[in-house]
């Protein structure tokens, strides 16, 4: 009886072992196919690549085809055990970061919903209420800080998705950076372009 459980156990290990990875498999290769798409500058100061990449919590991947605009992102979100790991993730950011600002900052706009409107001295930043990038079920905004690492003017679109949209913008680029949720322990990069 022992060994009968014993070998239960074991096949229970051996699958979770393999959904885990398959898991996080699909999370690289999410990660990995965005990077085809767009042009490597857009990861300029970006903290996160292949060799790094870790488990995260949550990985989204937002293309044109999908939102029907010119905009995609890619946001990668991991959960920190404790404030003072968390703590120490965002202060390893402190060499790369040119902008650290609260969440709805007025020197802030936001991608995509500022898109249509020509800005000027503002800084790109990912929207909390955009419903593809599902920022809006992970961030606490009251706790949040936003951490711009770079943008930059420029259409940094590789094809397929380099091609025109139904909305002229007055303004064309990408941006990269994270956003820290200290309440909930999260960090989500981002990387976007439009």
């Amino acid at each position: 009886m022992d060994f009968k459980r014993i070998n239960i156990i074991i096949m229970f290990m051996i699958s979770a072992t393999i959904l885990s990875c398959n898991n996080s498999n699909q999370k690289l290769t999410a990660f990995s196919d965005y990077k085809k798409n767009v042009s490597s500058r857009v990861f300029e100061n970006f903290p996160i690549d292949n060799e790094n990449f870790g488990n995260p919590y949550i990985v989204t991947s937002v293309n044109p085809s999908i939102t029907k605009r010119r905009y995609s992102g890619l946001f990668v979100t991991y959960q920190f055990e404790n404030v003072i790991e968390f703590k120490k993730k965002i202060k390893e950011h402190s060499t790369i970061t040119k902008h650290n600002i609260k969440v709805g900052a007025k020197e802030s706009f936001v991608i995509p919903d500022s898109l249509v409107n020509k800005v000027t001295n503002r800084i790109p930043v990912p929207s909390l209420n955009d419903k593809f990038n599902f920022l809006n079920k992970l961030i606490s905004p009251e706790e949040s800080r936003i951490l711009i690492f770079n943008y930059e003017n420029g259409n940094f679109f590789k094809p397929p998705f380099d091609g025109g949209t139904d909305i002229d913008y007055e303004y064309i680029g990408y941006s990269n950076g994270c956003i820290a949720d200290e309440e909930n322990l999260y960090i989500t990069y981002w990387t976007m372009v439009w």
